[in-house]
């Protein structure tokens, strides 16, 4: 077995964990190995939540009483922030996200967003970004 833990694991447990959790993440419960034979695996326990994306929240946002296009910047621009800083979290502690993408996952209030996949955190100083001219 590793001696080390992906960098996901890291960033889940120090970001997202339940007893020093940033708003921004979905919280992590608990994180166990799990074996199967010879191979084994990390398992995060979070919370049930539905997913989702901007699409289906655009979807959602047509079934309702049309608003404006400053109704819609004040009730989302707050967790658009909270993300926003979630990412810097990341970032200052020498991470980078690696996998941004339009799929959101809704928290406990209609216009709260959480970013949920961090599988492709990486440290700052990873080879992957050297690549880049």
């Amino acid at each position: 077995m590793t001696q080390s833990w992906p960098t996901e694991i890291e960033a889940r447990l120090r970001f997202a964990s339940t007893s020093k959790g940033d708003a921004s993440y979905v919280l992590v419960q608990a994180h166990f190995i799990l074996r199967d034979g010879d191979s084994w695996s990390w398992a995060l326990v979070t919370p049930s939540i539905r997913a989702g994306n901007f699409l289906s929240l655009e979807e959602e946002e047509c079934k309702h009483e049309p608003n404006s296009v400053i109704g819609r910047d004040c009730e989302y621009r707050p967790s658009f922030l909270d993300m926003l800083r979630g990412l810097q979290l990341l970032h200052d502690a020498g991470l980078c996200h690696n996998d941004n993408k339009p799929d959101i996952v809704p928290g406990q209030m209609e216009a709260q967003w959480l970013l949920g996949d961090l599988r492709n955190v990486r440290r700052a100083d990873h080879a992957w970004h050297k690549t880049a001219p």
